[in-house]
């Protein structure tokens, strides 16, 4: 269909009007050539069949882009007038009220009803039914009195029918169309929640971070302040200055680094999965937690080969993920401990990222309730209980899972499963 047919609002009712007139151009063009002898009554078939050709093209090519959608009733009323006029030509060249194209009469009514409804179509069995009449009083002849009924009857009932069964399906798609609409709504609204749930969780773990985070950036500024006022007081020996400038530049570089990791992690950005390097995510999310692994002086051993392991996600979606994680077994873990991040390749295109506490484990009544939202063991005020909830679903987001079990030799496991690649992702979607 031409773009300007389109850019007018051509929707698919449209469309099978259309289709619905090129059938009927197709049956009665298909009848003369088939069931006519050749001859004069064929040959005005065809021209009148030309003539139909030529006055739709026009009404489509040129007619429909000149209108506006408002105007569209006005359009196939004008069709509708036109086509009417090419049936009474029709039926005059092939004999009258006697023509065998008759019932290019009930072709008329149908489509006039499928398009403006069951009050329509009883108009236009009217006028068709005027129309056989008026035939007959031009060819002079009286109809036989129960063929006619038989055939008024017949227009009557066609045209009401085909529109009543037209308005309700007419109605049944409006209902459909109204229903999408809510449902793309909701939808919509459940993600701007979800987003504000991940938001908030993610809010409520910096505020864990923060003490942690201030210490990190105490320590190295008060170096950095040492430092200045001793140079600036002249107390450094000329050959020392360069030791002590490199200690500024390490502080200040320590700082920034700490602030950095903070702000990428807090930032809220539209979700763009990209890939991602395994080690130094998880590099980036020990450094955000290293105050908390500080303070309970737990080590964090990492066993992941740099460059060897990439996944596919959301990097600060999943860096989110990641610090809970890591917040979780650092609360679960006795100090002098250690926590081990892992990984591992998994068959289908994917990796299995490993997170490993030494504390007490998660006991079996409540391994299956951990990942619920709001369900959490810790004291009121102490946690969201929507950490291992959020996390689940940024992780089945991106067409992964996330498991829980009891270590070997104590503690709990964690084993967070993600695609290595696009690919991999959508069969998981599937």
């Amino acid at each position: 269909m031409p773009k300007s047919i389109d850019a007018r609002g051509f929707d698919e009712r449209d469309r099978i009007y259309a289709v619905l007139r090129v059938v009927a151009l197709a049956a009665t063009v298909s009848y003369a050539l088939v069931s006519l002898p050749a001859g004069e009554m064929r040959m005005h078939v065809l021209w009148a069949s030309g003539g139909f050709v030529v006055y739709s093209f026009a009404a489509y090519m040129v007619g429909w882009p000149l209108i506006r959608l408002s105007d569209k009733t006005r359009f196939y009323v004008s069709v509708a007038g036109f086509d009417l006029v090419y049936c009474v030509l029709l039926l005059v060249l092939t004999g009258g009220a006697t023509s065998p194209f008759y019932r290019a009469l009930y072709v008329w009514i149908a489509m006039f009803a499928f398009f403006f409804g069951r009050k329509a179509g009883l108009r236009a069995s009217l006028a068709a039914l005027a129309v056989s009449l008026g035939l007959y009083l031009y060819d002079g002849v009286l109809p036989d009195p129960w063929v006619f009924m038989v055939q008024a009857g017949g227009m009557v009932m066609h045209g009401p029918l085909i529109g009543a069964l037209a308005d309700r399906e007419r109605k049944r798609s409006t209902d459909l169309r109204l229903a999408r609409d809510r449902l793309d709504e909701a939808n919509r609204r459940l993600l701007e929640e979800k987003s504000q749930r991940i938001q908030v969780e993610k809010l409520s773990s910096l505020g864990l971070l923060a003490a942690g985070v201030a210490h990190e950036i105490n320590n190295p500024l008060s170096g950095v302040l040492g430092c200045v006022k001793a140079l600036r007081d002249g107390q450094v020996a000329p050959e020392r200055r360069e030791q002590y400038f490199d200690t500024v530049r390490d502080g200040l570089d320590r700082i920034g680094q700490t602030v950095r990791g903070l702000l990428d992690y807090a930032r809220q950005r539209p979700v763009q999965s990209v890939r991602v390097e395994v080690r130094e995510l998880m590099e980036a999310s020990v450094r955000l937690v290293h105050p908390a692994l500080h303070k309970k002086r737990i080590e964090c051993d990492l066993e992941v080969e740099p460059e060897r392991f990439h996944v596919f996600a959301d990097r600060s979606q999943l860096m989110q993920v990641m610090v809970n994680l890591l917040l979780n077994a650092v609360e679960a873990s006795e100090p002098d401990t250690r926590i081990t991040l892992g990984c591992e390749a998994a068959p289908g295109g994917f990796a299995v990222l490993k997170v490993r506490d030494r504390g007490a484990g998660i006991p079996d009544e409540i391994l299956g309730r951990i990942c619920d939202p709001f369900f959490t063991t810790k004291a009121e005020g102490q946690g969201t209980g929507l950490g291992l909830s959020v996390s689940l679903g940024i992780v089945r987001n991106h067409g992964g899972d996330l498991q829980f079990e009891a270590a070997p030799g104590g503690g709990t496991l964690v084993h967070l499963r993600l695609p290595e690649d696009a690919d991999a992702r959508s069969a998981a979607g599937r």
